[in-house]
Order: structure tokens, then C-alpha cells, then sequence
């Protein structure tokens, strides 16, 4: 028999990551073990703002008139990536990424899928409520996170609510007995 480590933190995190489907609940998913209540609320971020303003886009963007033309303040590679209703979003590459149309591919997909509602941006809130068994009531610990993209996928999710947890106090690792 051998012993080893498992974190305990990041497996209750995959469990409450993998019972949230989609985003934009209120309504937290919880897992009960050991007489203990952890969970997990995902709610969408109305206070971050747009990728294009966040220059979450690798180089800068403007909105402008679709006939007003490109900003005086972007050169020759600036390029528009949405149109929207009139409007136009340019964006201006950095130095390095100018002649790379993987990079320009990409972009142009974050800012349009964010458009299109394909993603945002939102929190993620963890809360643990340990009871008391002498008293009927409890002690209750949260820990938050804003600003996720949407679409950053399960594994950093559980990353995330795996830090959360150790936030709230769950220990990071647990030795167990193994064969």
C-alpha cells in the first residue's frame, strides 16, 4: 500500500464545474459532502466591459462611422473586424503581429463571437457553509472571481474554483492510502 496525494480542493472544483452546463445562472450548483455544503454560482459580469475596450484584443480597436474611414491614429495595417448597425470596429495590430493573418483570424473571431453573444465575461463565486452542530446554525465563507471569459473551457474553470476553495479554506491536498 502506498500513499498518496489527491487535492481535495480541485476534485470538489471538477465536480461543481461539470454540473454548470451553461452560463448566466444564478442559481448555484452544489455538491454536499461530509455534512459540509460547497457551491458554485457562475453569473454573467454586467461591469466588465467589451474586449475592444479591455484591449483584451492584442493590439488597440476603435468604433467609428462605417464612412468615416480609419482613425488618424492607426497606420496603414489597421483593418476592420465587426460592422455593426452603421458602425465599424478598426483595429490596429501590434508590430509584431502585422503580417500574420492567424493572429488577425483570431481576433476577429473573439470580438465577433463576443458580438454575437457567443461569450462573455462572468463570476464565478464559491461559498462554503460548514454547520454547527451545537447551535443549528453554521459558519459561511465565499470567495469570488470577475471577469472570466465564458469560454475559457472546464480545465480553467476548475483551476479557478479549485483556487476559490483554498480561499474558503477546503485543503488544497489530502493524503490518502493507495494500493
Amino acid at each position: 500500500m502506498s500513499l498518496t496525494t489527491t487535492s481535495r480542493a480541485a476534485a470538489l472544483a471538477a465536480l461543481l464545474v461539470d454540473q454548470h452546463t451553461t452560463r448566466g445562472t444564478t442559481t448555484g450548483h452544489h455538491v454536499d459532502e461530509d455534512g459540509v455544503r460547497y457551491t458554485l454560482a457562475i453569473e454573467d459580469d454586467p461591469d466588465h466591459n467589451p474586449p475592444w475596450e479591455e484591449y483584451d484584443s492584442h493590439g488597440r480597436a476603435a468604433w467609428r462611422g462605417a464612412r468615416q474611414g480609419r482613425p488618424a491614429d492607426m497606420d496603414g495595417a489597421a483593418c476592420i473586424i465587426y460592422r455593426d448597425r452603421g458602425e465599424v470596429l478598426w483595429w490596429q495590430p501590434p508590430a509584431d503581429a502585422i503580417h500574420d493573418p492567424t493572429v488577425r483570424r483570431a481576433v476577429q473571431d473573439h470580438v465577433t463571437g463576443y458580438a454575437r453573444g457567443d461569450w462573455g465575461y462572468v463570476g464565478y463565486t464559491v461559498t462554503v457553509f460548514r454547520p454547527c452542530t451545537h447551535c443549528g446554525g453554521g459558519a459561511e465563507q465565499s470567495a469570488s472571481l470577475w471577469g472570466i471569459e465564458s469560454n475559457s473551457g472546464d480545465d480553467y474553470a476548475a483551476d479557478v474554483v479549485t483556487d476559490l476553495l483554498i480561499q474558503c479554506g477546503v485543503p488544497s491536498a489530502v493524503a490518502e492510502a493507495g494500493a
